[in-house]
């Protein structure tokens, strides 16, 4: 996965975290989308690294209120818009690397269930 340049400490030092977890898998891409760094696979977004150090993640709608039901866990709101299937989760959400691990499974296995864009 080619790397891109990520300025803030925060957000890098997730990206960092984020790609270590993840691994080389020639599926994944980085992108800067929506004021984040996006981790995305087969051209979906799988996960967003953003400026405070917190993430986006992608769950699918059915996956909404599994996740919601975790501590640290919140809708993702964009411009004042609830955005479906998307979680923003707290630095302590992710702060130990088997929670960060377990947040990216649930993406991925939700992410790879639809067709490479």
């Amino acid at each position: 996965m080619p790397k891109l340049a990520v300025t803030d400490t925060a957000r890098q030092h997730l990206a960092e975290r984020v790609r270590a977890s993840l691994g080389p898998d020639p599926r994944l891409t980085e992108k800067h989308m929506f004021g984040s760094l996006a981790f995305l696979l087969n051209g979906h977004i799988l996960a967003g690294v953003r400026k405070d150090g917190t993430m986006l993640l992608s769950v699918g709608k059915a996956g909404d209120a599994a996740a919601l039901a975790h501590p640290g866990v919140t809708p993702m709101i964009m411009r004042e818009r609830v955005m479906k299937g998307f979680v923003q989760l707290d630095t302590e959400a992710i702060e130990s690397d088997d929670a960060l691990q377990f947040w990216l499974s649930t993406a991925e296995r939700h992410v790879s269930t639809l067709p490479p864009k």
